[in-house]
């Protein structure tokens, strides 16, 4: 201590100055760590808990748009709002994939994301496919219904039909001219074949039954074999050609192809699909599908709580980091200038102090130095 106090003014001042200098760069080390903390938490606020909420977010929405456009095509079986879902579908699972990265570091809000795309697989399983997958068969049911309607109000059927019973009338009618009462009962027969075959295809379209569409069937065959019993019939001798006997298959064969038998495939197509939408009331009054829901919602609002909880914490850190900071700040500004003045107050005062020992020195030396007087004699 004393050599430093030894030590030049100058000296003094640079060993004073050199002090301040190595307090700064400490202060402005610890400073440029504690910003780089904050840098570090707020990085992480901006890139990972923001985009975290926001895919959250979506997340949520995307499943109001499946839920909204499966109730669309449920009432109306419009394929259009089938859009939202199917959209929803695709972007769910990308926005989910981007989220499960975001928060890959933490297996907790991992496991949250994996039970919530467990619990929508699930809604679409038990309750979506399903239900869109009704209603499809009510829709092709529902045009099937209309084929039927359109296909039943021709008159196509009553035309052939009654080019037939004319046809059988006019050969009736000459059997009965000449007599041959085995002709007239032949023709009678084959009147009954035909007309039984239109009763049971009637039967078939009003009952759906097949015991009708049976007689229809086998009254072809049967109508077949009547009409070759009365072409080996002496026909001739009653006035009937063989030309008119010979129409009556061709005419029966025009009116099952242009009339009974499109009649027939309609009504069993509709007995191919029966489902109605009663079927999809009771498949959504089941309860499944918003139970589902339910279930989502609930692991949507228990992830976003957590995560929100999670970012407020950091947000609380990046504050109180910021704060230290500023504080630390003012306190190097401070430091600084008190380091500086007070680097050079110890010099300077041991100067003065020095100066003042001296002064003290050289007047005690004039008190004791001896002079003289007039003629001099020495005063002490």
């Amino acid at each position: 201590m004393g050599v430093f106090l030894n030590r030049s003014i100058s000296f003094k001042l640079l060993a004073g100055y050199a002090f301040a200098a190595l307090a700064m760069i400490v202060l402005a080390i610890m400073l440029l760590t504690n910003m780089n903390t904050l840098n570090n938490k707020f990085d992480i606020l901006v890139h990972h808990d923001t985009p975290v909420l926001t895919n959250a977010q979506k997340l949520a929405g995307l499943m109001a748009d499946m839920e909204t456009g499966l109730r669309g095509y449920l009432v109306t079986g419009e394929e259009e709002f089938l859009e939202p879902y199917n959209d929803g579908r695709v972007h769910f699972d990308e926005v989910m994939a981007e989220e499960l990265e975001l928060v890959s570091d933490f297996p907790e809000a991992v496991a949250s994301l994996n039970e919530l795309s467990h619990d929508k697989d699930q809604w679409l399983t038990l309750h979506a496919e399903p239900a869109i997958a009704l209603r499809e068969k009510v829709e092709v049911g529902q045009e099937a219904h209309d084929h039927f309607d359109e296909i039943s109000a021709r008159t196509v059927g009553k035309e052939k039909f009654d080019a037939i019973r004319a046809l059988l009338a006019g050969i009736d009618a000459k059997f009965a001219a000449a007599h041959d009462f085995e002709g007239e009962f032949l023709v009678e027969v084959i009147t009954l074949d035909v007309v039984d075959m239109e009763a049971g295809q009637r039967g078939f379209l009003l009952t759906g039954d097949d015991a009708s569409l049976e007689q229809f069937i086998d009254g072809q065959a049967i109508l077949t074999a009547d009409i070759a019993k009365l072409s080996e019939l002496h026909h001739e001798e009653a006035g009937v050609t063989a030309a008119e006997i010979n129409a009556i298959q061709p005419a029966v064969t025009s009116w099952i192809e242009a009339a009974a038998q499109p009649e027939i495939d309609a009504r069993i197509e509709i007995l191919d699909h029966p489902e109605t939408m009663k079927d999809v009331i009771a498949l959504v009054d089941r309860g499944v599908g918003k139970e589902s829901m339910d279930v989502i919602r609930a692991d949507l609002d228990a992830f976003f709580v957590s995560q929100i909880a999670l970012q407020e914490e950091r947000a609380l850190a990046v504050a109180a980091t910021a704060n230290s900071s500023q504080t630390m700040g003012i306190g190097i500004t401070a430091g600084a200038i008190i380091t500086n003045a007070g680097a050079g107050l110890p010099p300077v005062a041991d100067d003065l102090q020095g100066r003042q020992r001296g002064s003290r020195g050289d007047e005690a030396d004039r008190r004791w130095r001896p002079h003289r007087q007039g003629g001099g004699e020495v005063v002490r």
